[in-house]
């Protein structure tokens, strides 16, 4: 650049000395700024001219309108930073970039503009792991083009399992169902509108079978509900302790799938053991303080579910269990009882949220209700009482049921609701102790686009989720690519949540990949091709590019302004100078 310039000003300074040599002085001045001038100007016109000037890159979803002899693709250029320097002014036609797509310093943007999102799901919330029986709630939007209504239908394997219609100007839906089976599975969404064809997209979902809980049964007596709970857990493979009063500081115990001795006292080692703990209320009266300390510090510290079985009301009433404040009950008067309502014991048919359908057996139940304020529902009569709740005690959660006999159900042949309700129950309070992963992207899970993986490990140690590389001393967990390739995927652990772990990984091709953890457990999930799922990625990239342009575009405004001016002024400077030269000639 200075060797260019230098030569510009010798060829200037060589013009205004043989302007200087000229016989006639008059003028003399302006002659030698007019040279100088017109020097200046063409020079500004061949940079001009010589540079590329203003280019439009096309990004996914470009209309053909932008289609120029100017225009290049994204895949032509191999990313936006290519033309870096080389453009005195860059127009982005389309969806835009991806946030990876984007370099550290990108270079200015003339103009966006982006083309409308296309017909199909645009946003999507699904599920990163379910359990076999949990629900399962899909979200989204779908943008339709030029149509009113549309059903959005959602199907595993077998056919349709749920559907919603739309209408109007809320597009958005939510679709559910209950896997039935574990594994990977393929569900499908379809979007169905008038006049439009139909749309099907692939949406992987990882089912895994549901652990029921480690649990440790407080009975102050012995009790029918509790033999056929114990029965019930056994048989389903749960470790079960069964500790029961038969004295005053006598106690049985039972195991069912667990190597533990005799239940004495309750200490924290011991009840580290378990994932929640069920007792009624004469069992939790009946505790020592260093008992009932030890009991309230892993509930509150360590993540401990406590359900209270039996004899709540009085509990809850006598004050003297810390662990049940919040919760408040309610007598049920005379004039709201159902017809089997009487004494302190009424009979009722529970409505569970997650029950395949409604009881036909009177459960007896405490003539009481729980009030809702600050408890989240598990069981309600028939008539919206609610009967069996919990809410948060730090970090754990304490449940009260106001359910005497749920072993009617197994007695009158309603087996999948006993089932139902100890599972909603056992969920709703137990330690979790399962590693989660959530596996994101920005847009769809793409080939050759990165995979955010992130994992939570409560309350374990993070051998479960991954191996140490003791070569650089990082912790590091693996995926499979459906060719069977293994790839090592370091973990970089989050400084303010010791519990999360996160890493990055790029797959090479679609289809059903695992990650896997330490022990053989692997959570499927899949990645999509490049003609699946069109409307999240159009989404996604019109989200990471309209900000970044906006900031590229206020930042080159001034420059782009200069650029617009400066051609038009040489030219006209150029024109006014030749004219003062030819003029002054012709005054001679």
């Amino acid at each position: 650049m200075s060797a260019w310039l230098g030569a510009v000003a010798l060829v200037a300074a060589g013009l205004a000395w043989l302007e200087s040599r000229r016989p006639r002085r008059a003028h003399l001045v302006s002659r030698i700024l007019a040279v100088l001038v017109a020097t200046a100007a063409i020079v500004i016109l061949l940079n001009g001219r010589g540079g590329s000037g203003r280019v439009t890159l096309l990004t996914p979803g470009a209309p053909l309108a932008s289609h120029s002899r100017e225009a290049v693709s994204l895949d032509q250029v191999q990313g936006i930073a290519a033309l870096t320097g080389k453009q005195t002014a860059i127009r982005l036609a389309g969806w835009g970039l991806l946030p990876h797509e984007w370099p550290d310093d990108p270079p200015g943007i003339a103009r966006f503009e982006p083309a409308a999102l296309p017909y199909g799901i645009t946003q999507l919330d699904p599920p990163a792991e379910v359990g076999v029986g949990e629900r399962m709630l899909v979200r989204g939007a779908v943008t339709l083009a030029g149509a009113d209504t549309a059903w959005v239908i959602l199907e595993d394997p077998a056919g349709p399992r749920d559907s919603m219609r739309l209408s109007g100007v809320d597009l958005a839906f939510a679709v559910s169902d209950r896997p039935r089976a574990p594994g990977a599975i393929p569900y499908r969404l379809r979007v169905r509108a008038a006049g439009l064809p139909e749309l099907s997209e692939t949406l992987g979902v990882a089912v895994r079978e549901v652990q029921l809980p480690a649990v440790l049964i407080l009975d102050g007596s012995p009790s029918f509900e509790t033999g056929y709970l114990k029965r019930w857990l056994g048989e389903r493979g749960a470790r079960v302790t069964v500790r029961t009063a038969i004295s005053r500081g006598r106690y049985r115990t039972e195991r069912l799938n667990d190597s533990v001795g005799a239940v004495g006292l309750l200490t924290t080692g011991l009840l580290a053991r378990y994932q929640a703990v069920l007792a009624d209320g004469s069992s939790l009266a009946g505790l020592a303080p260093p008992e009932r300390a030890a009991l309230e510090q892993q509930v509150r510290e360590k993540g401990l579910g406590l359900l209270v079985t039996a004899d709540g009301p009085a509990l809850v009433a006598r004050g003297t269990c810390g662990l049940l404040n919040g919760f408040s009950l309610e007598p049920i008067a005379a004039g709201v009882a159902a017809a089997g309502d009487k004494g302190d014991r009424r009979v009722a048919r529970p409505v569970l949220r997650e029950a395949p359908r409604q009881s036909r057996t009177g459960i007896e139940v405490e003539a009481t209700s729980i009030r809702p304020a600050g408890i989240e529902p598990i069981v309600n009569d028939e008539v919206g009482r609610m009967a069996a709740g919990w809410r948060k005690a730090g970090s754990g959660r304490v449940a009260l049921t106001l359910l005497r006999t749920p072993s009617r159900w197994i007695l009158e042949g309603e087996s999948d609701l006993f089932a139902s309700y100890w599972h909603a129950m056992l969920r709703a309070v137990a330690r979790d102790t399962t590693t989660r992963a959530f596996i994101g992207a920005d847009g769809p899970l793409r080939a050759d686009h990165p995979v955010v993986l992130t994992m939570e490990t409560p309350g374990v140690s993070q051998t479960s989720l991954s191996t140490r590389n003791a070569e650089h001393g990082t912790t590091v967990t693996s995926v499979v690519s459906p060719l069977g390739q293994v790839d090592t995927v370091p973990l970089a652990q989050d400084p303010f949540d010791p519990a999360r772990w996160t890493g990055r990984y790029w797959p090479r091709s679609a289809g059903w990949h695992r990650l896997q953890f330490a022990g053989g457990r692997s959570i499927p999930f899949r990645v999509s091709a490049p003609s699946e799922w069109i409307g999240l990625e159009a989404t996604a990239r019109l989200a990471a590019t309209t900000p970044r342009v906006a900031r590229a575009v206020t930042g080159s405004a001034p420059r782009d302004l200069a650029r617009v001016w400066l051609g038009p002024l040489a030219f006209a400077a150029l024109v006014l100078a030749l004219s003062w030269l030819w003029a002054e000639a012709r005054m001679e």
